[in-house]
C-alpha cells in the first residue's frame, strides 16, 4: 500500500520503521499506534546499539512492537513495515537463515501470544510518520515508550495521512 489506511474495527495499526542516522553511526527504531478512528494511541522510540545493517536494525523494530503491544494488553494488531524482505522472512514458515534470523524466528515466537496479528507492507511515503520518529530515534539517544501524541513537528504529517483518509472515504470507496 502506499498510503496509510485506518485498521479495521478492534484492531490496532502499529507502523515500524527501523533507521540510520546521516552519519552512519547511530541506528533509530520507532513504532506509532493507531487506532480505527486514527487516534495515536502510543509512539515508541528506541536507540539501537550494536547492529548496523538496516534489515536487522527494521526487525528490532518490529520485535520491540510486538513486545510493547503485549505489554499494553493490545491483542489485535496489523504491523506495518516498509521492509518487503524482512516481512517476507517473518511470514515464511521455514527458519530465517539471514543476519538477523534470531530476531526473526523470536518475531514468530511472540506472535502465537496474539488473537489476530497481521504483518503487512506499506511503502516509504505511506510509513512516513514512523519513519520520521525513527530517524529521530537515530540522531538522538533516545528510548520513549509510553508517549499518547506524536511530537510537534510530525503534525503535518499525520495530518496529511487523516485528510487522505476523510478524501477517500468521501469520495473515492464506495
Amino acid at each position: 500500500s502506499t498510503k496509510w489506511c485506518l485498521p479495521s474495527r478492534q484492531t490496532l495499526k502499529v507502523n515500524c520503521d527501523g533507521a540510520v542516522s546521516e552519519n552512519n553511526n547511530d541506528r533509530g527504531a520507532c513504532m506509532v499506534v493507531r487506532d480505527m478512528q486514527g487516534t495515536v494511541l502510543l509512539v515508541a522510540t528506541r536507540t539501537v546499539e550494536h547492529i548496523r545493517d538496516p534489515p536487522s536494525i527494521e526487525a528490532v523494530a518490529i520485535l520491540h512492537a510486538l513486545k510493547v503491544s503485549l505489554e499494553k494488553g493490545w491483542r489485535k494488531i496489523i504491523i506495518e513495515s516498509d521492509d518487503e524482505n524482512v516481512l517476507n522472512e517473518i511470514n515464511a514458515s521455514q527458519p530465517s537463515l539471514s543476519l538477523y534470523g534470531n530476531v526473526i524466528e523470536e518475531i514468530k515466537s511472540i506472535v502465537s501470544s496474539f488473537i489476530f496479528c497481521q504483518f503487512s507492507w506499506i511503502s516509504r511515503v505511506g510509513n512516513k510518520v514512523a519513519h520520521k520518529l525513527a530517524k529521530l530515534a537515530s540522531s538522538v539517544y533516545t528510548n520513549t515508550v509510553g508517549v499518547d501524541r506524536i511530537p510537534r513537528f510530525l503534525g503535518p504529517v499525520a495530518t496529511a495521512d487523516s485528510i487522505s483518509l476523510i478524501i477517500y472515504s468521501l469520495f473515492i470507496k464506495k
